[in-house]
């Protein structure tokens, strides 16, 4: 649907579930972007604490709400209950990074950034909320150098979205289905926990804890006592797991800070990738010049025999057929709403898609040889340093957006380098896949922003080196029709420029009415707001009212004139010289009518005058008349 907020230019739809739905908007007075979230379902709770977050709740972990639009009790023409307005953040939020499994440092890392972020809520003195209520992936997100900022705030969530039915607590689907069950104060940050659980679960594993629709299924699941597992490579974090989703609140963590402190416990085993810095092994670099300066200063070089180069060969194997661990896709994107959000592109493109990584073939790892030269070892040992070196530096390169650029070093040709060696590498060939869906999200965001055409260039770009790559083959789709969409918006605006300078050389500046230069300038702004000629050109229409007005003035023609200003003044309420025109014409209208009404007055005494004077001129000849009558009858008559 078409959605029509007063006060805002509401743009591409974000995304939405059966009871609300999100969309990009500027705010009409200011431009700045904002997320406009319409809801159909009426929910007091949801309302009141939104209101209770505008007006009390000012921390840096809240995305701000602008404002609350309540709808008639029986809704508006558009069926929403109610809007809420929010600032727009476009780091985008969590679910956009998820997907498949992420790097348990990472994962770590970043679920530690949430639960601070819950700890600064909670401890804020005028908080509208003791704990979210309404946690998940797509109200986590994200502004610049990754902090977190929440949205949706819902102590008691009891008509929870489809998006975050998945991670409530028991707790919070005991009050649900029968509210009265609960007792008063058993819904508190631990819930909380419990979902920054299923949360960090989803990032170990790619996959949701608890995969329901409704809470009805999700209450069966809370049934068993056995938490969801983790694989066996991940099995130091299972207690953690383990404590975070107890069905029992009193068996979890009893405070955010003690969550923290318990991953900063198990994080070190977990080290980041960019700032995991290997050594390079002692005497590799007498073998192949790719090793830095470094190795080759050791003083006990490696000699490897028959056992070490089985042992090479075997490290060799086990790396180029490891299994992949697909990236988060990241990027900009969102939206503060409470459903499944993508970014989309002006002319709204469907949601972004994350292509899954390539399926790697299994290639069996054949027993080395017994005896191999010690030199091809080496060799091997060599090339394994400089493929992890390659493997950080993409790592890096992601992490600061070099995708495809800077020439001298970026993404796309560190894993190139691998795969220029090892075509079958499992990490480089999914490190270019999710290269592909980055290139893909990025561009995405090239369109929102409307840069048309830099988003079409980084498509034919993405394109040109990753050829098979079925998102980014969409996207490029997207982009070329984005761009013919805007070019052919382009070309209507060219044509009603030219018409309406045609109207506004003809005099027709806003009659007749369908045939006039404002409705034509008015119509090239509702394409394009900010085009400034048609700016320009209704201001030289108030102007044009204006020569005109004074024209009429100079004749004395002051009812002319005032017609004239109004027109002008409805083309532009606040144009200075119609507005001090308008008031001299007045006056002088007002005069005019008076100097009118004093003539008429004259003219009627003049006329009333003249009537008299013939009256009494009438009545002598009458009397005369009568007097010669009589004579005459004397004299007939002596």
């Amino acid at each position: 649907m078409t959605l029509k907020v007063e006060g805002y230019k509401v743009g591409g739809r974000l995304g939405g579930s059966q009871d609300a739905e999100s969309y990009r908007a500027v705010e009409g007075a200011t431009l700045n972007p904002v997320v406009i979230k319409a809801v159909r379902t009426f929910s007091k709770a949801r309302l009141l604490t939104a209101k209770r977050v505008r007006d009390q709740l000012d921390v840096d972990c809240v995305a701000k709400l602008r404002d609350i639009r309540v709808s008639p009790p029986s809704g508006d023409a558009q069926g929403i209950a109610f809007y809420i307005i929010s600032e727009y953040l476009p780091q985008g939020d969590l679910r956009s990074r998820l997907g498949s499994a992420i790097v348990p440092g990472q994962a770590l890392s970043c679920i530690r950034l949430v639960a601070q972020a819950l700890s600064r809520l909670y401890d804020k003195k005028t908080a509208a909320a003791p704990l979210h209520g309404n946690l998940h992936p797509g109200n986590i997100l994200f502004r610049e150098h990754e902090a977190v900022a929440f949205t949706d705030i819902c102590p008691h969530n009891i008509t929870p979205s489809a998006a975050a039915i998945p991670y409530l607590s028991p707790e919070q689907v005991g009050e649900i289905l029968d509210p009265k069950a609960v007792r008063e104060g058993q819904i508190d940050p631990r819930s909380d926990l419990f979902s920054l659980g299923a949360i960090l679960f989803e990032m170990l594993t790619g996959k949701p804890a608890y995969p329901v629709a409704d809470t009805a299924a999700l209450q069966i699941l809370h049934g068993n006592p056995t938490s969801p597992r983790l694989p066996p490579e991940l099995a130091d974090l299972q207690p953690l797991i383990d404590q975070l989703l107890a069905k029992d609140p009193a068996e979890r963590f009893p405070t955010v800070d003690h969550f923290v402190s318990a991953i900063n416990e198990r994080i070190e085993r977990y080290p980041l990738p960019e700032t995991a810095v290997p050594t390079p092994p002692p005497g590799v670099a007498d073998a192949a010049s790719a090793v830095p300066a470094a190795a080759k200063s050791s003083s006990r070089p490696l000699l490897l025999g028959g056992a070490g180069a089985v042992l090479a060969a075997g490290i060799l194997g086990y790396v180029l057929l490891s299994p992949s661990t697909p990236e988060p896709p990241s990027g900009p994107a969102v939206s503060a709403t409470d459903s499944d959000r993508r970014p989309q592109s002006p002319v709204q493109p469907p949601a972004a898609e994350v292509s899954p990584p390539p399926a790697v073939p299994a290639v069996p790892v054949e027993a080395p040889a017994a005896e191999i030269d010690p030199n091809q070892a080496l060799e091997a040992q060599a090339r394994l340093y400089q493929v992890e070196q390659w493997l950080l530096e993409a790592e890096q390169h992601l992490k600061a957006g070099r995708l495809l650029h800077p020439e001298e070093g970026n993404a796309y040709l560190a894993y190139r380098h691998i795969l220029e060696l090892y075509p079958e590498h499992a990490l480089a060939r999914t490190g270019m896949h999710n290269l592909g869906n980055r290139i893909a999200q990025r561009g995405r965001a090239l369109l929102e922003q409307g840069q048309m055409e830099e988003a079409l260039q980084l498509a034919n770009q993405g394109m040109a080196v990753i050829p098979d790559h079925a998102v980014l083959a969409k996207f490029q789709q997207q982009a070329d029709e984005a761009q013919r969409q805007v070019q052919a918006r382009m070309e209507r605006i060219d044509s009603l420029l030219a018409k309406a300078e045609q109207q506004l050389a003809a005099d027709r500046l806003t009659r007749p009415e369908g045939d006039n230069a404002w409705e034509t300038y008015r119509e090239v702004l509702a394409l394009a707001p900010e085009e400034q000629r048609a700016i320009t050109a209704i201001q030289a229409i108030a102007d044009r009212y204006e020569v005109l007005a004074r024209e009429a003035y100079e004749r004395a023609a002051y009812e002319e004139t005032l017609d004239l200003i109004g027109r002008g003044i409805e083309v532009a309420g606040d144009h200075a010289g119609l507005l001090a025109l308008q008031g001299s014409a007045s006056m002088a209208l007002k005069r005019q009518r008076a100097e009118a009404e004093a003539e008429a007055a004259r003219q009627r005494q003049m006329a009333a005058a003249r009537e008299a004077r013939e009256r009494v001129e009438r009545e002598r000849r009458q009397r005369e008349q009568k007097m010669r009558g009589a004579a005459g009858l004397l004299r007939t008559n002596p």
